[in-house]
């Protein structure tokens, strides 16, 4: 599962390596041209035009992988803490969210900064953080400014 997805360039990387991928945009137009370029690079790629926050019901618990990468900082700062419940649903127990955030620093928005601190905040109820941390392995317009992470979905404990 990738949300805010855009021209879905990471899941059509990951399908072109034998993933099952589903891509979330609300945007026609990002769609369009999402499904346009895995029919072009010839992969198996769904694309679903929805808000991320109002997907089927049918969707929770069955991802075992949640891609982030631009979706975080797009999104108001007040809905940060929907993302974090949401992609907990999605998630089936145990799975995986791997996220890049953008830790730019800079006022304004959108992209909206992050700092590891608020990611560590928001998601640690729900995920055990099993690294966080800036990373190596940005575009150049982006070194230093990205934190990489992989987070496990806690598993519900019924009590």
């Amino acid at each position: 599962m990738i949300p805010g997805a855009g021209r879905s360039y990471e899941g059509i990387f990951l399908a072109s390596r034998g993933y099952d991928v589903t891509c979330v945009d609300f945007a026609p137009q990002a769609v369009r041209e999402a499904r346009e370029a895995a029919r072009q690079a010839g992969v198996k790629l769904t694309v679903v035009e929805e808000d991320f926050f109002r997907l089927d019901p049918r969707t929770i618990g069955v991802f075992d992988y949640l891609v982030e990468h631009t979706c975080f900082c797009a999104i108001d700062p007040p809905m940060r803490q929907a993302y974090v419940d949401q992609s907990h649903a999605l998630l089936a127990p145990g799975g995986l969210l791997i996220g890049l955030f953008y830790a730019h620093g800079r006022e304004g928005g959108p992209p909206w900064t992050t700092t590891e601190e608020e990611v560590r905040g928001l998601f640690g109820k729900k995920f055990d953080l099993l690294s966080l941390g800036l990373t190596d392995w940005s575009v150049d317009s982006r070194k230093g400014e990205e934190l990489l992470g992989r987070l496990r979905r806690k598993n519900d404990r019924i009590e």
